[in-house]
């Protein structure tokens, strides 16, 4: 069988990205291919294991750097590249991060956002616009990817409609939508679990794009109401915006409020089969897998009005599959609304249950599967 090459610069930081990767890798290995990744640093499979759910090791995992590297992750995106030499024994090379690399020239991409737009797309992440600092960090990245996207012959898959939009805006290039992968099979095993709590869950990494100071203003509106956010600690910035974050939720001694950092997947089951709201703040946000979980475990849904969680998970619509608001005082309206109207709710996760199929890892691997046979023939 042909010898397939994944490229993802590091598999250790645990996100919507990593699991999609995760998900390509092991469909295309149970169906005889042999399977190399080319990281920028070593895969800590045993973790990844524990936080993702998902059991998997390559045929062969070859990367730049042996020990974690913190800082400059963006940049380590890049670094992949300097692999050029092995990857050429591949007879297909995906790209799954994402972003476009020097030396390397991949056949299919997927392009969860493309990131150099960034830099004029505020706020979808603004610590790259707010100091001389991050600017000056952030210009080299941008100028590189502007130049290498714009040349890139490579077939494009992405997330969602509303990165397909940003793609040809950004890039003047089509791409087909094909959703992350959720496995929703243990999720829907919660939904008719009963004596359901007044719990909020919020679930992601802890970084800044996430917004978490948002669940916070939120909570502080809503004391009856329990809030739990679940999110993985990969590095040391996502450490101090951790602790930013925990520094917060005590000066502002919010006593309805939980930070569980690095949750174990079955703890994080359990959490979501007692909640009754899945909260997501970020603004922008390009998908958002873990908005799918909640709602195949039975959480209504409560998200930014934007990006893809906005015009593809809730499909552009209120109150049918959940609520999208603008600011604070709608969010807390909306939570409040699902809390106390048990009528409302159990109609929000009846009309989801069939729903989250269409972004399960099924149809995922089926869209795959049918795209990389059709390139190696």
């Amino acid at each position: 069988m042909a010898k397939i090459g994944i490229i993802h610069h590091s598999l250790n930081s645990c996100g919507g990205g990593e699991l999609l990767s995760l998900t390509v890798a092991k469909t295309l290995k149970e169906r005889g291919y042999e399977i190399t990744y080319y990281t920028t640093q070593k895969t800590d499979w045993n973790y990844v294991k524990s936080v993702l759910g998902i059991s998997f090791k390559p045929d062969h995992e070859k990367c730049v750097f042996k020990v974690k590297i913190p800082y400059f992750g963006i940049y380590q995106r890049l670094i992949t590249g300097f692999l050029s030499n092995a990857i050429k024994e591949c007879d297909l090379v995906i790209n799954t991060h994402g972003d476009v690399m020097p030396f390397v020239n991949a056949d299919i991409t997927y392009m969860h956002y493309p990131t150099f737009s960034l830099w004029y797309e505020s706020p979808v992440n603004v610590k790259y616009l707010k100091s001389l600092f991050w600017r000056s960090y952030f210009i080299p990245y941008y100028t590189i990817q502007k130049y290498l996207v714009k040349r890139t012959t490579c077939i494009i898959l992405t997330n969602s409609k509303f990165s397909q939009k940003a793609i040809w805006k950004h890039v003047g290039k089509k791409s087909i939508v094909v959703y992350p992968p959720v496995n929703i099979k243990p999720y829907t095993k919660l939904v008719g679990k009963k004596n359901r709590e007044n719990i909020v869950v919020t679930i992601g990494r802890f970084t800044p794009e996430k917004r978490y100071e948002d669940v916070l203003e939120i909570a502080s509106k809503t004391p009856y109401i329990k809030y739990i956010i679940v999110g993985s600690v990969p590095n040391k910035l996502s450490m101090q915006y951790f602790s930013k974050i925990k520094t917060l939720l005590l000066k502002k001694k919010l006593r309805n409020v939980i930070l569980l950092p690095n949750l174990r997947f079955i703890d994080k089951l359990r959490i979501l089969s007692k909640a009754k709201v899945y909260l997501h703040t970020m603004i922008n946000e390009h998908f958002g897998i873990a908005i799918v979980e909640g709602m195949a475990a039975g959480l209504v849904p409560v998200v930014h009005m934007s990006g893809g969680a906005w015009e593809d998970i809730l499909d552009g619509k209120q109150g049918i599959h959940g609520y999208a608001f603008k600011n604070v005082k709608e969010a807390v309206n909306y939570i409040e609304n699902i809390i106390l109207d048990e009528n409302l709710r159990k109609e929000i996760v009846s009309n989801n249950l069939n729903y989250v199929q269409k972004f399960s890892t099924e149809k995922f691997k089926e869209r795959v599967v049918r795209i990389i046979e059709v390139f190696l023939k």
